[in-house]
């Protein structure tokens, strides 16, 4: 016989469960969009796996919809969030994965925002890379606003190659550390110092490379990780 204690914990565990039946997107938009003010890690993870059960029993083409129509490619919108909790199954959503690739760098190309919207495809790097059937492709596409006229779009391709790069990658496409050596001379020193740190990061700096004096004192009393 179970006392009363007993008995309301196990009728508050049911009515959580009961709870996390997610009708739509829309119905959690504002918490998605407020998902790193939540203090409660608990909470977000709850949030998370209410997603991807969501995404589970949603058809594949409706939720792609849903999330396009829904939610804006932007920082603080959600979609980085939704972004995070599919990633849970990259051998799913990698042509999904792929696509808002495409997509966020064609809207930067012309928008005054071009830093917001491609911030949004942070949370994609916590997918399981070996598991990305689309992965050298996005790598191929990073590879290619590398040399973009558009200051943003270098910049963030330098970092975003970066989750997605492999030493296969390299060894297969030279072009790739060349492209990212000659950024060590561009003439906007934040992208001087991501080409830097990835080409560190990848054993491939030029012998004898050092950063210059004035480089050191911007990355000092600058943030070198946001750019306008």
């Amino acid at each position: 016989m179970i006392g009363l204690k007993g008995f309301f914990n196990f009728t508050e565990g049911l009515l959580k469960s009961d709870l996390i039946t997610m009708i739509n997107l829309i119905e959690v938009k504002e918490k998605l969009a407020n998902f790193y003010d939540i203090e409660s890690e608990t909470d977000r993870e709850e949030l998370l796996s209410e997603l991807r059960k969501y995404a589970d029993e949603k058809e594949e083409v409706e939720l792609i919809e849903e999330i396009r129509q829904n939610f804006k490619l932007k920082t603080f919108s959600g979609i980085s969030v939704i972004y995070e909790a599919l990633s849970e199954q990259p051998e799913k959503w990698s042509q999904f994965f792929y696509e808002e690739y495409k997509r966020a760098f064609k809207l930067a190309e012309n928008s005054e925002n071009a830093f917001d919207v491609l911030e949004c495809l942070e949370e994609v790097g916590f997918v399981d890379v070996e598991k990305m059937q689309h992965r050298k492709e996005i790598v191929e596409l990073l590879f290619s606003y590398l040399s973009s006229p558009h200051d943003v779009l270098r910049y963030k391709s330098i970092w975003l190659i970066g989750d997605w790069i492999s030493k296969e990658d390299v060894a297969e496409n030279p072009s790739i550390v060349k492209q990212l050596q000659s950024l060590l001379i561009d003439k906007n020193w934040r992208i001087r110092y991501a080409a830097n740190q990835e080409l560190k990061e990848l054993g491939k700096l030029p012998l004898n490379f050092k950063i210059s004096f004035w480089d050191k004192l911007r990355v000092k009393y600058f943030n070198p990780y946001e750019m306008t």
